[in-house]
């Protein structure tokens, strides 16, 4: 049976909600009970915004794209200001020309799922350490991500590694889309399939 545990260090960094501190903790015991035993916990961590913020990504597009357009609201772009939607930045931002975020939008496509501007995504604070730790409880962990791998493997590991998170071959695995076009939950329910073969898996964070 898998025990799936939401994000919590994502939700305490991006939205505000409650830390959970025992939560991670009684992973972190479940973890080590199973490797005690003999048993190979597994541990599955999404990247974006559960591991790596990836609204500082989209900050420094945005940023770009309004020295090129000379927009000033952008220039002076929060984190904390960056909605899943970039129609919803633009309306908290009070912009409203709808040609200017069409621009914006193709701006950002080209750039997002690239490996150039994965590779300098900065870490939620505490997560490298809290994988660190897991893994010297006995865990196995695997990035589980939609990001495509030709486009952006390069760019993901280099910046998993750069952010200390464990990367060494038996000790972490990353699986990412074979092609971006494919539906996020058929790449994930065939994911599953695999990691349900490495072990045990007691514990995800999506």
């Amino acid at each position: 049976m898998y025990a799936i545990l939401f994000s919590v260090l994502a939700a305490a960094a991006a939205f505000a909600q409650p830390y959970q501190p025992e939560s991670l903790h009684q992973l972190g015991t479940r973890v080590a009970r199973e490797s005690l035993r003999g048993a190979n916990p597994v541990v599955v961590f999404d990247l974006d915004d559960t591991l790596i913020n990836s609204r500082t990504r989209t900050v420094r597009i945005l940023n770009e794209f309004s020295e090129i357009e000379a927009v000033p609201e952008l220039e002076q772009l929060e984190v904390a200001q960056i909605h899943y939607e970039l129609e919803d930045t633009f309306k908290v931002l009070g912009l409203t020309d709808n040609e200017l975020l069409a621009r914006a939008n193709a701006f950002w496509k080209l750039r997002f799922f690239t490996n150039e501007y994965a590779v300098k995504d900065l870490p939620v604070s505490g997560a490298a350490a809290y994988v660190r730790w897991l893994v010297r409880q006995g865990a196995h962990i695997v990035y589980l991500t939609g990001r495509g791998e030709a486009e952006m493997r390069e760019g993901t590991v280099e910046n998993l590694q750069c952010n200390h998170f464990p990367m060494d071959e038996g000790t972490a695995d990353l699986l990412m889309k074979p092609d971006m076009a494919m539906d996020d939950t058929v790449f994930k329910v065939a994911a599953f399939a695999r990691i349900g073969k490495m072990g045990e898996v007691v514990g995800a964070f999506e």
